[in-house]
């Protein structure tokens, strides 16, 4: 008995030193409404088919796994009463819901904390929600804390009578768009947008009407308000950007929750504090020519040249227009010359075009790949010749060399070809295993080619040893054991190349080939007898 009292003491003590958030819990499945529901703990993914939830959940329905779930996947289509409320209250860990749309929320009339503590969404598009019918969405996204990206565009709140807490502490929203947004029934926005500490932007359209005590935090107690870039004020954008607006309403945080009428509907932004010459606005430059004035596309200022987005943000880094490729420093300025980027040398003209391929700079020739990086220590083709690169990236020429064996080619390098046909100035020759150049006939594959003593390969006709001899004018390869007809006239090429003349047996029948290789049709007198022979000049006999 004592030894069962320690055993379970230990384990309570575990669990107090671990806590019950260290634990993994099981797989689960079941039912809510006719929604059968799957948890897979192995890969922390929660499915529903299809169905149709009640009308109110069972707010336990997933307390043994709803801290755990990752991943949210409808399966099927999923209607839904009159309810939402909680449906993932407290997934502190989901990440991702998929299809989403599959959900069905045309009878909603309340969607209460549908989404809050979902500490870890970054992303949630709702813009396939049907909320004509819902009456309250309070504290819908509240402490929705890492939430970057809300699509909100589709919400008809038309029916909506309370936002309380809608979107407190989503402290990670920089803009938000609510233009869709009725809220002339709403009589609750208490603290709508307390804590949005990140809100930069924010969309508002003619029916959104009241704010009263949204709550929208005082600019100069967000996370990255600058009294010198911003005066704490919003600004709607008007014929402006988001950096740069000129619109003519500027409120305080107060202001545009109070006063705010649906009389200008526009986007409200942050008011910059704008001079002429260069504004930092966060951790981006602009840079206006005028108060307001913003520069776009390319600026030169002194001896250096600058690229500034439609947007107005400056670039830095790499820069593509068109075909053509550009990098500007951290600074901003364009890089021209060598710089050596992520350990990789690129070159840029004059004009900061970065280069690719050949390029003679500084009276040497170096060679760029297609992603603008030099080649180094390695062997390159320009044109149909092939080139040694040093670890400089310089070209070093390639130069025949000879000795009392032969000729061969070398490289910058030291190295030479060996066991390879090689173009080089436009003529083709063939390096031995040796290195050494060859002449005559080489077999290569089972084909024969022939170099003159020069080692250049020939083609056409050529006279070896007594002999003719047909070489392809594309190829190169030598003509045997065919027929062939070149500028009107039929050869025969026998098995060795050679060029037949006189009586040949080819496939059982008799030709007779002038001395000049010409294959002879119709009658003609050989050797003092006439013989008669076809078109295609097999003799025919009597």
């Amino acid at each position: 008995m004592k030894k069962v009292t320690g055993l379970l003491i230990a384990i309570i003590l575990l669990i107090g030193m671990f806590g019950y958030s260290s634990l993994s819990f099981a797989d689960e499945s079941g039912t809510i409404g006719t929604v059968n529901y799957t948890y897979d703990s192995s890969t922390k993914e929660l499915h529903f088919s299809a169905g149709q939830l009640p009308n109110n959940l069972d707010s336990d329905w997933d307390h043994g796994f709803r801290e755990e779930v990752e991943k949210v996947v409808f399966d099927g289509n999923v209607t839904t009463s009159g309810s939402t409320e909680c449906l993932f209250n407290y997934y502190k860990n989901l990440e991702t819901i998929e299809n989403l749309d599959k959900l069905d929320t045309s009878n909603v009339t309340n969607m209460e904390g549908m989404f809050c503590l979902c500490r870890s969404l970054t992303t949630l598009d709702v813009s396939s929600f049907d909320t004509s019918n819902v009456i309250s969405m309070q504290a819908m996204f509240d402490r929705c804390s890492s939430l970057r990206t809300l699509d909100l565009t589709s919400f008809d709140t038309s029916n909506t009578i309370s936002m309380f807490d809608m979107f407190d502490d989503c402290s990670s929203l920089t803009s938000l768009d609510i233009s869709s947004f009725d809220t002339s029934n709403t009589n609750n926005m208490y603290f709508m947008f307390a804590r949005c500490k990140s809100l930069h932007s924010l969309t508002l359209g003619p029916e959104t009407n009241r704010l009263n005590d949204a709550d929208i935090p005082d600019l100069n107690k967000m996370t990255d308000f600058d009294p010198s870039q911003y005066t704490g004020k919003w600004q709607n954008v008007g014929t402006g950007t988001v950096v740069f607006p000129n619109g003519d309403q500027v409120l305080s945080s107060y202001g545009l929750t109070h006063y705010y009428d649906g009389t200008h509907p526009d986007t409200y932004v942050w008011q910059p504090i704008v001079k002429q010459g260069w504004n930092k606005f966060g951790d981006k430059w602009y840079y206006c020519k005028s108060e307001g004035n913003m520069v776009t596309g390319w600026l030169e200022l002194g001896d250096s040249w600058y690229y500034f987005k439609s947007s107005g943000e400056m670039v830095t880094g790499w820069l593509e227009l068109g075909d053509s490729w550009f990098y500007l420093e951290i600074s901003g300025e364009m890089v021209t010359g060598w710089e050596k980027i992520g350990g990789v040398w690129y070159h840029f003209n004059g004009a900061g075009y970065m280069a690719t391929r050949w390029k003679e700079i500084g009276g040497d020739w170096y060679y760029f790949d297609s992603s603008g990086a030099m080649a180094a220590d390695r062997v390159v083709y320009k044109g149909a010749n092939m080139y040694y690169v040093d670890a400089s990236g310089k070209m070093t020429p390639n130069k025949w060399r000879k000795n009392s064996t032969g000729w061969w080619y070398e490289h910058g390098n030291g190295d030479y070809p060996k066991n390879r046909v090689l173009m080089i100035d436009g003529y083709f020759y063939y390096f031995k295993h040796d290195g050494y150049m060859a002449t005559g006939w080489i077999q290569i594959s089972g084909y024969w080619y022939y170099a003159n003593s020069s080692g250049h390969y020939v083609k056409g006709w050529q006279k070896v040893n007594g002999y003719w001899y047909y070489l392809d004018e594309v190829s190169y390869n030598m003509i045997n054991d065919t027929f062939k007809e070149i500028n009107g006239i039929t050869y025969y090429f026998e098995t060795s190349g050679e060029m037949a003349i006189g009586w040949r047996q080819i496939n059982y029948d008799w030709y007779y080939f002038k001395s000049s290789g010409e294959m002879v049709t119709g009658w003609q007198e050989i050797d003092g007898s006439w013989f008669e022979f076809s078109s295609d000049g097999s003799l025919i006999e009597w």
